[in-house]
Formats: C-alpha cells, structure tokens, sequence
C-alpha cells in the first residue's frame, strides 16, 4: 500500500511545443480486481508499479521543441505520445518493449497503450510499435493490425486496439480475454474505445459497449450520445446536450461526474477528466498521485491515464499531472 501523500506525490510538468487515447492499467500491487472469468488465457502481468515519486518539479522541459505545436496527446499505461501539427509523433517513458520508440513518418491519430503504441499513417494505414516476442504480453496487438484504411484508433492497456475504417466498421485486435475482440458489433461507428477489457463506441447516437461487464462498464445508459469512452472498469459519456453519463466501477467516485456541461470526456484507470465549455480540465475520482488534480488553465484535449494526466493547451502545449514513474509525465 502507498503511502506518500498525494500532495507530495503530484508532479506536473509543462512542454512548450507536444497524442489519442490510451487507458493505464492498475499496478500490480495495487489492483484488487477479483476477476473470476474462465478465460484459458495465462497472461499474468507480474509488473509491479511501485510508484514513490515525491518530486514537486513544475519546471518547463528544455529539450522540448518550442516550435512545435501539439494536437492530441494519449496518457497510456506506462508512457505517454502524442502529436504535432506537423503530425509527427513522439513518445516517452517506460519503452522495455518499444512501445515508446515510434516508427518515422507521419500520422493522423495515435494512441499510448500498455506494451504497445499504434497510429493511422498519411495513407490511412494502422501502424503499431512495442510487444512482438511471443512473451506472455504479447497478444498480437503490434502483429495483427488489420489491413485497409482507417479513420479512428485507440489503444487499450490491456493489449489490444480497435479502430474504425472508412466504412465506419469497427475492428478489434490483440488480447481477447473478455470476448473484448470476438464480440465486436457490427454498424457504422462514428466514435470507439477500447478500455482495459471492454470497448465502446456510437453507432448512430447509441452507445454500444461489448466485452466485460462485471461492473456494468458495458451497460450504458439509453440516451444520445456524442461521444464515449472506455477506461478500466468504468465508461463515460457525453450526451447530447452536454451532459457527462459515467457506469460501471465507482469504487473512487470516477463513475460520478459534476454536473457541468463537458465537451470532451477521458475515462483514466480510476480517475476521469474532462473538458468544459471555457476550456477547464475537470478531474474526479481517485487521486493519490496528484492525478484528478489538473493545472489552471485552458484546454482543448485530455487523456486520463492510470496515475498520470496530460492535456493540450489552447496554446499548443503539453500539460501532465501525477506520476512521473518511468518519466511518463517528463517529455524528452
């Protein structure tokens, strides 16, 4: 059990010039999750986060290219990407497996999974990076990319990826332990996300999640929606009046939202953020590494992750918060 105080704990740091969507799984440690599913699948991660960083350093990065201007950024489970206007990508932090070393070239979307990374090259094609050994992580989420043409992307922490092609078909790949991958609907998906064992996306205005359910983390609510998105054991919603819906897990208060009107929504591994009309972060939920506790200021993206937050300014910049294990809030 942690016990540095999250005060102590929180680290944010700021880049002037660094992106999609990825869900940090729970430390070893840390994680109480009971799962009682049948699955044959033997993969047992023995990582064992031992998150003790106490430093308070809200210096700017040096390194970092000022003359950059950042578009998306995704917190994954250990390491973060993101990408510019130039729509380039670069990551940081843990990379045992690669999965912070980028292929060179350009790309429209990126997503910061947990042994892997993935992105939609300028010709529409999925590229993945990380996990390709045939160890008990990999689950061919970098291997079986589908071929064809892509529009949308994210990354799960829990080994796998769905995307959804020109034709608005989704597609899941990698780790399929809940029936996260079998079960993937048919429909023209305008929205998809893949949390850490269950995926959601719109169809229309209906959220239609598939995967585990232990928890109700795929069991939304009838209601329009315009957007979704899957974290661990919880998803949230943004209706379409404004409205932020959460379900599933709310163990730490991450399935309950304010009740302010959110334009973008991002479910973290027990902590969820969001963005307001006037461009504040909003954070709710767990919070012992300075994670829910967002920087003032004004943004145009966020990504949840395990214990780590990052943002896009409206200035073009990257903002991260929490923990800084494995230098996954420090961009090189």
């Amino acid at each position: 059990m942690r016990v540095v105080p999250w005060w102590l704990a929180m680290l944010l740091v700021t880049a002037p010039g660094c992106g999609s969507d990825g869900k940090d799984k729970p430390d070893a440690d840390e994680d109480t999750d009971t799962d009682t599913d049948t699955d044959t699948d033997t993969d047992t991660d023995t990582d064992t986060d031992t998150d003790t960083d106490t430093d308070s350093d809200t210096d700017a990065d040096a390194d970092a290219d000022a003359d950059s201007t950042w578009l998306e950024v995704g917190a994954g489970y250990r390491h973060t990407c993101c990408r510019s206007d130039a729509q380039e990508v670069v990551c940081w932090g843990l990379d045992t497996s690669g999965q912070s070393t980028p292929p060179s070239g350009t790309f429209t979307d990126v997503g910061a999974g947990g042994w892997h990374s993935c992105g939609i090259d300028e010709a529409g094609s999925i590229q993945c990076w990380g996990i390709s050994d045939g160890s008990s992580h990999d689950h061919g989420q970098v291997s079986d990319a589908p071929p064809g043409q892509f529009t949308l992307l994210s990354t799960s922490s829990e080994n796998h990826s769905c995307a959804v092609d020109t034709a608005g078909a989704a597609h899941c790949w990698g780790w399929d332990s809940h029936a996260q991958i079998r079960d993937t609907p048919t429909g023209v998906f305008s929205s998809i996300s893949a949390g850490d064992y269950h995926n959601c996306g719109i169809v229309g205005t209906t959220a239609t999640c598939w995967g585990r359910d232990d928890v109700g983390q795929s069991s939304p609510p009838e209601v329009d929606f315009l957007s979704v998105d899957a974290g661990r054991s919880h998803t949230c919603g943004i209706d379409s009046e404004g409205r932020a819906h959460c379900w599933g897990d709310n163990e730490h208060g991450q399935s309950t939202p304010p009740a302010d009107a959110l334009h973008q929504i991002s479910a973290g591994g027990r902590h969820t953020c969001g963005i307001d009309p006037t461009g504040a972060t909003l954070c709710w939920g767990s919070n012992d590494y300075g994670q829910s506790t967002p920087p003032s200021g004004t943004f145009t993206q966020v990504s949840a992750g395990h214990a780590h937050t990052c943002g896009i300014t409206t200035e073009g910049s990257v903002m991260c918060w929490g923990s800084d294990e494995d230098g996954r809030s420090t961009m090189p």
